[in-house]
């Protein structure tokens, strides 16, 4: 299977995630959009000089992990209304 980012990316964009705090809850839909916006734009500056050139694997791996996370949140809360990602 091919990715659309390295590993290495991946990993740093989750330690960034992981330091911007518990993430946006997915049931408060308005807030949850602009919470993810900030953090995404906080890791893409964080990360930009680190892996430049790659800018488009920071895009997708916070997209891959903010799916992976949405999805988690739905198995454990129970809640099909979650899978907005």
């Amino acid at each position: 299977m091919f990715l659309d980012y390295g590993e290495d990316v991946y990993e740093a964009v989750a330690a960034r995630f992981r330091r911007a705090g518990p993430g946006p809850d997915h049931r408060a839909q308005a807030g949850a959009e602009a919470e993810t916006d900030r953090v995404k734009a906080l890791a893409q500056e964080k990360l930009a000089e680190r892996f430049e050139g790659r800018e488009s694997e920071i895009s997708a791996s916070f997209r891959s992990l903010t799916k992976k996370l949405v999805r988690e949140r739905v198995i454990r809360d129970g809640s099909a209304s979650t899978a907005a990602a």
